[in-house]
């Protein structure tokens, strides 16, 4: 009796592990596509409205054009902010290693998963007025 109870005790365990081996094997492969679909879909959303391929760099291009357009150069930085979060769903951080107000790192969220996001920077005086807006891209 004991022993059958012990069999079935590693049964279990064995398919409790060949479901959470699936589960990691799965992941990512999901996480994958999901990434994907959201650019196709999102890319050729943005793509639509800024009359530009559906390409990111061609997006975030679009995007700057907008920024520099309604944001002029020595605004100041609480006032620009202020703007990109009335008018983005935005993420402003400081830029990793730069001087404090001088350099903020904006996220332009225009899809759903934050890895689409379009990035920026904002370069800022000593003053803190804005110098100039470019585009961003991790290497």
């Amino acid at each position: 009796m004991a022993n059958n109870s012990n069999s079935r005790v590693v049964r279990i365990a064995i398919v409790i592990g060949l479901i959470l081996l699936l589960l990691l094997c799965i992941t990512p492969v999901a996480y994958r596509v999901g990434l994907d679909y959201d650019q196709q879909v999102c890319f050729n959303r943005l793509a639509k409205e800024f009359n530009v391929d559906p390409k990111y760099i061609e997006i975030q291009n679009a995007i700057l054009e907008q920024l520099k357009a309604k944001i002029n150069v020595g605004i100041d930085q609480k006032d620009a902010i202020n703007w990109l979060e009335n008018n983005y769903s935005v993420v402003v951080e400081p830029f990793p290693g730069s001087e404090p107000n001088q350099l903020d790192y904006i996220r332009i969220r225009k899809c759903w998963l934050p890895q689409n996001d379009f990035t920026f920077l904002f370069f800022y005086s000593g003053s803190g007025n804005l110098k100039k807006i470019e585009a961003f891209i991790w290497d």
